[in-house]
């Protein structure tokens, strides 16, 4: 099996909208397959200014504790409750 069968977890919002969980090379770790200077090709222009502004955005994820959600989630995210 090339890809094992996993239980899925988390969640996605986009907040941008669909473009947000489009990603370009950079971001996927292709930097190395993509020749900048070389021919011609789509969204070489936002590449390239990618590359001016820093590369490509980095991501981090966290992965809460589901045995002891954070007390605010019972507060059905009012003020007031046990964290302010």
């Amino acid at each position: 099996m090339l890809f094992p069968a996993t239980k899925p977890s988390g969640s996605v919002s986009p907040i941008g909208g669909i473009g947000d969980l489009l990603r370009p090379p950079g971001e996927l770790g292709w930097s190395r397959g993509v020749d900048l200077h070389g021919r011609g090709f789509l969204r070489r222009d936002a590449l390239l200014t990618q590359a001016a502004d820093g590369g490509p955005r980095r991501f981090a994820g966290a992965v809460g504790n589901t045995e002891e959600p954070h007390p605010v989630l019972g507060t059905g995210g009012r003020r007031g409750g046990p964290d302010g």
